[in-house]
């Protein structure tokens, strides 16, 4: 870049004992087919090998910036980043993680085409196991469908548009006037407000960034960090009282209510058995407390108790909506061949015949005995207004999106999907005044080769389970008010 050019992207990388990792981070970086950018790589303190690293490389590169500071946490020294960066556009990197070559000169062509404030775009998660990194793709569809967007006209992007800041590059002037807090899960109280800010989001359908998501000492994965969820989402809460609360309280809810999600499932995992256990029972406590004083509605939702039976997909819907789930069937078990009186009772009950679609297309009537005893075992227990079924049906195809690749036993899928139609209009017949959510349309749906016809993986069918999700809240909602 010569002197008169305009610098194009600005890099931010905040570092902190990071010695194992950051070369290839940095790396990534150096290989970029694009070259107009600056990387500012904010040493957080380190105690190992991270600031040598870093000033070692910089000296053979003066688009290399290092700055040393005392530890203040990862929120902190994106903010010192940010306000030392001179680019048009702003992307962050983690110094573990690393970008696809062409990461750079894709967003950058992509803004420049588009006009777009924030270019959000796909990655590649990327896990650790038995030592090794196994990578896979992680697509997300949702209001983009629709080409560019904004949080005035689609609330629901703060919600969905959740996870960190690295999956978008941003204008600079969007990040200038917000500070990341100096607290864990410093992007989730971030986002919302960067999202709101800006006139024109585009997403970019192609991954260009690798995330490794499960090394053990990432901040994510310290259990005692989860206690900040609740300063995130008071953070939120603060920001949009002041701002627009009303054009998006649907979505904070919902949001809020993600956050505790989190939290709890956490909590769960992490430290049920551990000797501090009752501090974090009393966390989750005080976080639900405060999501209802600021989300009256929330207390009718959160409180919800759902009984699953039937297929992987209806329980994602049901698990995505936030509610308690009473009884999650296994995914590959048949319903059918449950102790439906030894099944625990719920304020609702969803449905879909999904499961019972792997019987090779057999005639209704073979099921018939099955479906009458299970209809009368529903009638017994709930009224009409609990009663929720999903018309899920069987993927046709795989891939990602826009690549359309049919199965090759697409003529029995379709027999069975066929079947499922029946099963379904069987059910509304027998179960008068239930509610019934239609499936969003086919060409929505995705899975990946080496999964069964859409039950995984769920993030490729993010934008039918949120449409979904989005039904079963209204119908949950309706006769709690």
């Amino acid at each position: 870049m010569n002197g008169t050019e305009h610098l194009a992207i600005s890099i931010i990388m905040p570092a902190y004992n990071a010695g194992k990792f950051i070369d290839r981070a940095i790396k990534s970086v150096l290989d970029q087919s694009f070259e107009n950018w600056e990387l500012i790589i904010v040493d957080d303190g380190s105690t190992d090998n991270t600031a040598e690293i870093c000033d070692e490389i910089a000296k053979k590169d003066s688009r290399i910036i290092c700055i040393h500071q005392d530890n203040s946490g990862q929120g902190i020294a994106r903010n010192r980043g940010v306000k030392e960066s001179k680019g048009d556009f702003i992307c962050f990197l983690d110094s573990d993680d690393w970008f696809d070559i062409e990461a750079l000169s894709d967003l950058y062509d992509c803004a420049e085409r588009t006009g777009a404030d924030i270019v959000f775009f796909d990655h590649y998660v990327i896990e650790l196991e038995d030592g090794c990194e196994v990578s896979r793709r992680w697509d997300r569809l949702n209001a983009f469908l629709d080409g560019p967007v904004n949080c005035i006209n689609h609330p629901e992007l703060i919600c969905s548009l959740q996870g960190g800041v690295w999956d978008k590059m941003y204008k600079r002037e969007l990040l200038h006037d917000v500070a990341q807090p100096s607290h864990p899960y410093e992007d989730t109280a971030i986002l919302p407000i960067i999202l709101s800010s800006a006139n024109k989001i585009v997403q970019l359908r192609k991954p260009l960034y690798y995330y490794l998501c499960n090394r053990a000492d990432s901040t994510t994965n310290i259990s005692k960090n989860v206690v900040y969820l609740l300063d995130s989402a008071k953070f939120v809460y603060d920001y949009f009282q002041k701002n627009d609360f009303d054009l998006y309280k649907d979505s904070l809810r919902k949001y809020t209510e993600f956050m505790y999600l989190v939290a709890r499932n956490h909590v769960e995992r992490c430290n049920g058995d551990a000797p501090d256990k009752e501090q974090y029972v009393k966390f989750l406590e005080n976080f639900r407390d405060k999501i209802i004083e600021w989300y009256p509605d929330s207390g009718k939702i959160l409180d919800a108790k759902i009984v699953v039976l039937g297929s992987y997909n209806a329980r994602c819907v049901a698990n995505r909506a936030r509610r308690n789930l009473v009884l999650p069937i296994a995914w590959e078990k048949r319903y059918l061949d449950t102790d439906f009186e030894s099944l625990p009772i719920g304020d609702f009950i969803v449905v879909d015949c999904l499961e019972e679609s792997f019987f090779d297309g057999a005639e209704l009537g073979t099921k018939k005995k099955s479906y009458m005893a299970f209809i009368e075992y529903i009638k017994n227990k709930y009224e009409p207004s609990q009663i929720i079924l999903l018309k899920n049906y069987l993927c046709e195809g795989f891939g990602y999106y826009g690549e359309d690749l049919k199965y090759e036993e697409l003529d029995s899928i379709i027999t069975t999907n066929k079947v499922l139609a029946g099963l379904y209009d069987y059910l509304v017949e027998e179960l008068s005044g239930i509610s019934v959510i239609e499936a969003c349309e086919k060409r929505l749906s995705f899975t990946a080769e080496d999964y069964p016809h859409g039950c995984l993986p769920w993030h490729q069918n993010e934008y039918v389970y949120a449409k979904i999700e989005n039904e079963l809240e209204k119908t949950i909602l309706k006769p709690l008010k």
